[in-house]
């Protein structure tokens, strides 16, 4: 049986060839990403990829084009463009609030459920706690 690639990799030690396990393979997705520092961009991305398809959605539902989503919310059109980008993170949460009550909604953020020690020791030692 052939064993799946990036699973293993032989090393050499003091003369031996041995299989040593790749030192991710049973680790979790947000496990990897925080060793690479990636984390919190990666949750960011994916909040405003979720947030991006429930506004389009019920842009859908209500039948409105772009251009008239720009006009409700008085702005230009590539200010949506923006706002629609999946990947630009740094939309600020007043132009997330102003898109949702364009559309009759509100936008509700919170402070989710406690994150594992490593991501806590992590943020922490990159940034001030608040006062």
């Amino acid at each position: 049986m052939e064993k799946p690639r990036g699973v293993w990799r032989k090393q050499e030690s003091k003369g031996n060839l041995e299989n040593r396990m790749n030192r991710h393979i049973g680790s979790s997705l947000d496990d990897f990403l925080e060793e690479e520092e990636m984390l919190a961009e990666a949750e960011a991305v994916a909040v405003k990829r979720v947030i991006v398809f429930q506004l389009r959605e019920l842009m859908r539902e209500q039948n409105l084009t772009t251009t008239q989503m720009a006009k409700r919310m008085e702005t230009n059109r590539s200010a949506m463009e923006r706002l629609f980008d999946p990947n630009n993170v740094s939309i600020s949460p007043l132009t997330l609030a102003r898109a949702a009550r364009a559309l009759g909604k509100y936008i509700r953020i919170e402070v989710g459920a406690e994150c594992s020690p490593q991501v806590a020791r992590a943020v922490s030692a990159k940034q001030t706690p608040l006062e």
